[in-house]
């Protein structure tokens, strides 16, 4: 089992510098969707990636089985943009860069770029976490080996009742997710910090309404992702239950995080999935392909290179801190989730001491998996909208202190952040109210989609 834990060590921590320079990368999901209704044309989405590729300065980077491109990359950046799981969703993924400003101006170009296409064909891109039309839409996973391998081992969770039934919900569920760099003297604080302000971001960036399933909730990606296999093993998907007190805190949580697909002879298998430390601690272990083929693995060291958590905030093998739990956002209001995290992170000791003796706490408790829970509700009442309100402009103050002290005008990007505190909206409700109000999925999906 030591052996276990120095790979862990090695995956995710070698990569810690002492004082790194402050990078930030973006990932940002976008679900297809087709404006006449239903699904989407697999066809017109697949010539959107043809036509980057000849006309617009990408590179093919990867394809599927049938050849098609699935991720290309930029000539003249290292950003990609790709189809994530399935053919519904795009993923912009953008190289790092030092500040906001010189991300927003790629994504927009590429944006304008692919909707432009699109919508010869009566598609687009909007800002909603979950696509409208998830109980309709094409939900073909990517043929690519890892995708289909992932989808057949979503699909165990028929195998347990206690879970949600949609099987192809991640087609649908889209986020967006940032990075930044961390050292060895800030990692612990990070994670605490991020972790404990989760109440906080879940009742901003609510965006992912379960449409036609009236459940009362804005983030419905947690329930998707909280009753799915990822968490058959309790700590892989969601928050920290309590603080870390040191890296190696840090390491034995890794311990607890699951293995769930391996590498043989190059094809990859999913498995039960089991903890590092109960992984490592076996003998054999049955592992099954994609035709549901069984085989029989002895536990490698190397498959720790395949190991992957999807806790809401996690350290990765580059030395970021990846956070992971906010929604697809409007269009328009996509870096306003980016400024916030950097902000928050170059304000990080005023953030930490505002927390340590905080009202809000003292009337609600320092669960953040309940509060998490509670606070992405529809139907909260005025007196906890009001103190989630006071609360979450504390925390955004702080973030605009902590990008201003950089001095390159990226607390622009928190404006749509204040305009929600001040009309206590946020964007599931907002959309909400446009639904109830007898506005069309289609409608609510062009209100969402403006950059």
């Amino acid at each position: 089992m030591n052996k276990a834990r120095k790979c862990i060590e090695e995956r995710y921590f070698k990569n810690l510098k002492e004082k790194p320079e402050v990078f930030v990368g973006v990932e940002l999901e976008f679900p297809i969707v087709n404006m006449i209704g239903g699904a989407i044309d697999i066809e017109t989405v697949l010539s959107l990636m043809d036509m980057l590729v000849s006309e617009k300065n990408f590179s093919v980077e990867k394809v599927d089985e049938q050849g098609n491109p699935i991720q290309i990359i930029a000539d003249r950046y290292d950003d990609r943009i790709l189809f994530e799981v399935g053919y519904t969703i795009i993923e912009f993924a953008f190289d790092k860069a030092k500040n906001i400003n010189e991300v927003n101006e790629r994504f927009q170009e590429y944006f304008e770029i692919i909707q432009s296409y699109l919508k010869d064909f009566h598609h687009m891109l909007t800002g909603l976490g979950i696509n409208p039309w998830w109980n309709t839409n094409n939900s073909k996973c990517v043929s690519d080996p890892y995708y289909k391998v992932l989808e057949k081992y979503i699909e165990m969770a028929k195998n347990h009742p206690h879970m949600h039934p949609y099987e192809r919900w991640t087609t649908f569920v889209q986020s967006n997710q940032v990075q930044i760099d961390v050292g060895k003297d800030n990692l612990v604080d990070v994670l605490n910090v991020f972790n404990k302000i989760e109440v906080v971001k879940a009742w901003l960036f609510a965006n992912s309404y379960f449409w036609k399933k009236d459940m009362n909730t804005g983030i419905a990606r947690d329930f998707l992702w909280e009753n799915s296999t990822h968490k058959l093993v309790k700590d892989q998907v969601g928050l920290f239950k309590k603080d870390f007190s040191c890296i190696e805190d840090v390491i034995d949580n890794f311990m607890h995080t699951a293995i769930f697909n391996i590498e043989r002879n190059g094809k990859i298998y999913y498995i039960e999935p089991l903890t590092v430390e109960d992984y490592f601690g076996r003998n054999e272990v049955y592992a099954y392909d994609c035709d549901g083929n069984k085989i029989i693995v002895n536990p490698d060291y190397r498959d720790i290179l395949r190991h992957r958590t999807f806790q809401y905030e996690s350290l990765t093998k580059r030395g970021t801190v990846e956070f992971r739990s906010v929604c697809t956002q409007p269009i328009s209001d996509t870096f306003a989730p980016t400024a916030f995290h950097l902000g928050i992170f170059e304000n990080l000791q005023a953030v930490k001491d505002l927390l340590e003796d905080n009202f809000f706490f003292k009337i609600y408790g320092e669960d953040i998996v309940t509060l998490r829970r509670k606070f992405s509700r529809l139907d909260l009442s005025w007196i906890e909208k009001n103190e989630i309100r006071a609360f979450s402009k504390m925390i955004l103050d702080l973030a605009q202190e902590g990008l201003k002290s950089r001095g390159l005008a990226e607390e622009q990007y928190l404006e749509s952040l204040y305009r929600r505190i001040d009309t206590s909206t946020n964007p599931a409700e907002y959309g909400v109210k446009l639904f109830k109000r007898g506005y069309t999925l289609t409608e609510i999906a062009d209100e969402f989609a403006f950059l």
